[in-house]
């Protein structure tokens, strides 16, 4: 019974990564064409790129803001 449920199950979750496997490469590939035109068309390269530069706005603020805190509980090497 143990052999058959864990064939099954091995079965069943095989097809799944099949799937999921080919759902990936057609991502990819998805991915890829828009990169391949953002670099035909600096237009949309521009209107693609607005997010990602917020984001890392956004990722470089909150890193300025943490150095602090950081930078108090960081070991003192050469006190006197």
């Amino acid at each position: 019974m143990s052999f058959a449920s864990v064939g099954s199950l091995a079965a069943v979750a095989g097809g799944w990564a099949v799937q999921a496997s080919q759902f990936g490469r057609a991502a990819a590939l998805l991915l890829m064409a828009l990169f391949g035109l953002s670099l035909l068309f600096p237009a949309l390269a521009e209107r693609l790129g607005r997010p990602l530069v917020r984001l890392g706005e956004r990722l470089s603020w909150h890193a300025e803001a943490g150095a602090a805190p950081g930078a108090r509980w960081a070991p003192r090497c050469c006190s006197v």
